[in-house]
């Protein structure tokens, strides 16, 4: 158990280096698209509060929705894994919402905290599209486990945030 809880943390801290390196990579990428030299100005800490809250609410409520629909996988009904699918790609955009934010200074710790659920998120989506292409149960109920730990997180950030 104590081994399982300390990989956790570990994927959840490479896993929040990663998606730091995608934000700084993806806001180079839109300056030069735009021809623009200046970074992107960082969020008040009002904004900041409001935007996270409103991302991890819904993506609580999303996560809410898949599991009610995994607990009785339908892999063979396309209307069960368009539903899924669906569900998977608002999780990812709000995910990529999510990362586009610039914390104001006073808020970098809540927002490391943020980018390790929204991180386990993207795991999550990766591990259960892999489970429902290879009709894989253990896999997809491994991804409602990663959804919820991402959940949890996300709850702290929502408490952060007040």
């Amino acid at each position: 158990m104590k081994f399982k809880v300390f990989m956790v943390a570990a994927v959840f801290l490479i896993a929040s280096l990663v998606c730091l390196g995608t934000v700084s990579c993806h806001q180079d990428s839109t300056e030069e698209q735009n021809g623009l030299d200046d970074v992107t100005q960082p969020l008040t800490e009002d904004e900041y509060r409001i935007e996270i809250a409103a991302i991890a609410v819904e993506l609580i409520a999303i996560v809410n929705g898949l599991d009610q629909m995994l607990v009785t996988p339908e892999m063979d009904d396309s209307d069960w894994i368009t539903t899924i699918t669906l569900a998977m790609e608002d999780i990812t955009i709000l995910c990529d919402e999510a990362c586009q934010i610039v914390p104001p200074e006073s808020m970098e710790d809540v927002h490391i905290i943020n980018l390790e659920a929204i991180n386990g998120l993207d795991e999550a989506m990766d591990m259960l599209s892999e489970g429902l292409d290879e009709q894989d149960i253990d896999l997809v109920g491994q991804a409602t486990t990663e959804m919820w730990i991402a959940a949890e997180i996300l709850a702290a950030v929502i408490d952060l945030s007040e």
